[in-house]
């Protein structure tokens, strides 16, 4: 079988993502906050108490890019780490604070992309996902 360029999935995924993360930008980034460091501090407020190489494996990025974005929200006083040789992770209180306003903006983008998407393409979504796991 042979494929012509336009069909190339790696591409046409690469071009919804960037068009997902423009609505999640439009939300997100006048708290000054990434979708990558939103995603983490979801992942961190619904554990309470988490290690850095399992909010790595959830959200299936790479240890170093994790661990740019630890210390950018670390350094807004978002998190805070236990003294361990494996630190755990928690919300500071800061960060309990800010959630109450992150979150409204990732469920209005949310919603957003839901009105999109449709039920129909969250099934479809779905079904692609656990082929891919």
């Amino acid at each position: 079988m042979e494929f012509s360029p336009s069909e190339c999935i790696s591409a046409r995924i690469g071009i919804l993502q960037r068009k997902i993360n423009t609505i999640y930008r439009t939300y997100l980034s006048p708290l000054n906050i990434s979708e990558s460091q939103s995603s983490i501090l979801l992942v961190i407020n619904k554990s309470t108490e988490i290690g850095q190489s399992e909010i790595a494996s959830i959200l299936n990025l790479e240890r170093s890019s994790l661990s740019r974005n630890m210390v950018r929200l670390e350094k807004n006083g978002w998190i805070e780490k236990n003294a361990s040789y494996h630190p755990i992770w928690s919300l500071s209180n800061n960060g309990r604070k800010f959630m109450k306003t992150l979150l409204p903006a990732w469920e209005n983008a949310m919603k957003e992309v839901d009105g999109i998407i449709g039920n129909k393409g969250w099934e479809s979504f779905g079904t692609f996902e656990k082929t891919m796991s």
